[in-house]
This record gives structure tokens, sequence and C-alpha cells, in this order.
């Protein structure tokens, strides 16, 4: 946890067993998606290997910090905020990955033709990117996710989405930070 790990401990002991579990899951996913290293494998490039291993990293910070949100209340938004990737989306650059979830989701649910890539396009740097990093884990981990049809194999690309990682994993702490405050506050009173 970040800056209220020492409130924390004094507040241990007033939190219930699901909440006490609850936190234990996010703090053990959250740690492994940390310390997660790409690895190369037999007949695969390492481009190639490095474009799963980013979006899986996404993925799971996604999902990490996603348990959280039965004690924060959050739902359908994070705080998962990223300046640099959200230029980079407005800029085209990833284009191809917006043009593949967009036929990913057509193969997968009938819907109208209206795509959903100019849903991402323009967008005020200051835009909240929750929905967007839960389409690309869905398209990681129940799509047709490929390096190549995402470009993905450019390194750039690559690291602008390890950044999305780590904030995606930045918005928990700092949701969980904010939850334990309160918890404190309302404890004091």
């Amino acid at each position: 946890m970040g800056s209220s790990s020492t409130s924390f401990s004094s507040l241990k002991a007033k939190l219930s067993s699901d909440e006490l579990a609850l936190l234990s899951k996010y703090r053990a996913r959250r740690k492994y998606v940390i310390g997660l290293q790409p690895s190369l494998n037999d007949g695969l490039s390492e481009s190639v290997c490095e474009a799963y291993f980013v979006m899986l990293k996404l993925s799971l910070a996604f999902t990490a910090t996603e348990k959280l949100t039965t004690l924060t209340g959050q739902k359908g938004n994070l705080g998962i905020f990223n300046p640099t990737f959200v230029k980079a989306l407005n800029a085209g650059r990833f284009d191809k990955l917006l043009v593949a979830m967009d036929k990913d989701n057509l193969r997968r649910f009938e819907r109208n033709d209206n795509p959903e890539i100019h849903r991402w396009k323009n967008l005020p740097e200051t835009r909240e990117l929750t929905k967007f990093v839960y389409q690309c884990r869905n398209f990681m981990f129940h799509g047709s996710f490929t390096p190549t049809e995402t470009g993905f194999r450019s390194a750039p690309l690559r690291h602008l989405v390890l950044e999305l990682a780590d904030s995606t994993l930045a918005a928990g702490e700092i949701a969980l930070d904010k939850w334990v405050a309160k918890k404190l506050n309302q404890q004091k009173k």
C-alpha cells in the first residue's frame, strides 16, 4: 500500500474477515504484477514475447485494481489516468489495436455497425481510462489478441502499454489510500 501503510496497521484489527481477505487477494495480485518479467519462448521472436507480456501485465494490473471496487465503491471508474497514453491514442499510434479490438468485439458479440474505435479518439488528456483498460483486458483474456495485428511488435508502443499498467496499479493504491483514510476517520468519530 501507499502512504497509509502505517495507518493501515492500526486499522487492520477493525476490518471484517471479508475485507481482510479481499485486501490480501489484491496485495498478492499487485505484488505478482509488479514482479512479472518478460520471458522468451522457443519459436517466438523477442518482440512477440514482449507484446504478450505487456498485454498480460496490463490485464493483470486491471484485475488487481478491480478487486478493490467492493471496498472503495468505485465500480466503473477506477481512476486510471495517463496523459501520455491518451496523447498517443489521439495521435493514432494505437489505431491498429483499436481496429483489432473492434473486429474482435464484432466477432464475439452481435451488435450494430457502430464501431467503437471513434470512442477512443480526440480525448482530453485528462480522460479516465478504466473502460479502455477493461476492453484491453477482455481482448487479451477473452479475445483474439495478436502482437502483429495490434502493432505491438513496436517497442515504443509496448513501453506505453507498460506505463498504462503502472498507472492502473497506481490508481489502485490511490483508491486504497483514500479508503484507509476514510475508515480511520470513521474510527475516530
